[in-house]
C-alpha cells in the first residue's frame, strides 16, 4: 500500500481578516505540496478566524468565507484538504469542514456538538448538525468527513503520480505537523509519526 502523508497546520488566523486569512492558507497549501502531503486538515474557522463573535450572524461572513473557499478551491490540486469555514443552510449558521479533493468540493462536514462552557459561546452563533440527518450526496447535504477522507485515499492511491506520497519529510516544516499513514483498514492503523 503507498504511504499517504496527513498534515495538520497551525495557523494565527485574524477574526474578519479576509486578505491576510487567505494570504495564509496560500502559504501553507503551497508549503504543504512542496513537502508532497496527500491530506491536509486545516483549523476550525480558518477563513473568517475563530473569534468572530456577533459578527458570524451577519449574512457578510459566511458569504465572503464562501467566496475565499471558492478562491482556494484550484490551490489544492493533488491533495485533499479540509477547510473550516462557516456554512448558511436550512435557515441555520453551521460550523464546517469543507473538504477538498483535487481542486473540487467533495462535501461538508458540520459540527455536532457545540462548546458551550467557559469562554465558549458556539451555540449562540452556530446550530449543531442533527446527528439524525443523513447526507445522501455532496450536492444536496453535508458529507461526512470520514467518507471523504476514505475516498480520498483510495483516489491518491490509484493515482499515477503518487511517488510523491512516498518521499520523506525533513523535520523543520512549521507550521506543518506530518504523519505518513502506512496502513489503513477497519480497526488497524499504524502510523509512523514524524516530530517537527
Amino acid at each position: 500500500m503507498i504511504p499517504i502523508k496527513v498534515a495538520t497546520a497551525s495557523l494565527n488566523q485574524t477574526p474578519l481578516d479576509w486578505a491576510g486569512n487567505q494570504r495564509r492558507i496560500e502559504a501553507v497549501l503551497d508549503q504543504a505540496r512542496a513537502k508532497g502531503v496527500s491530506l491536509l486538515v486545516l483549523p476550525e474557522l480558518c477563513t473568517t478566524g475563530y473569534g468572530c463573535e456577533d459578527a458570524f450572524l451577519g449574512p457578510d461572513v459566511a458569504a465572503r468565507a464562501w467566496s475565499m473557499l471558492i478562491a482556494l478551491v484550484p490551490q489544492t490540486m493533488g491533495m485533499v484538504v479540509s477547510i473550516g469555514m462557516p456554512v448558511r443552510r436550512r435557515g441555520g449558521l453551521y460550523n464546517t469542514a469543507c473538504v477538498v479533493a483535487d481542486g473540487r468540493i467533495a462535501g461538508f462536514a458540520a459540527k455536532e456538538h457545540l462548546a458551550g462552557e467557559g469562554l465558549h459561546y458556539e451555540p449562540r452563533w452556530f446550530k449543531p448538525w442533527p446527528i439524525s440527518y443523513r447526507p445522501v450526496s455532496p450536492q444536496s447535504s453535508l458529507v461526512p468527513l470520514v467518507r471523504a477522507i476514505d475516498h480520498a485515499a483510495t483516489w491518491r492511491s490509484a493515482r499515477p503520480s503518487n511517488a510523491t506520497s512516498r518521499a520523506n519529510v525533513s523535520p523543520g516544516i512549521s507550521p506543518i505537523g506530518v504523519v505518513t499513514i502506512r496502513s489503513i483498514a477497519p480497526g488497524h492503523l499504524r502510523e509512523k509519526r514524524r516530530s517537527e
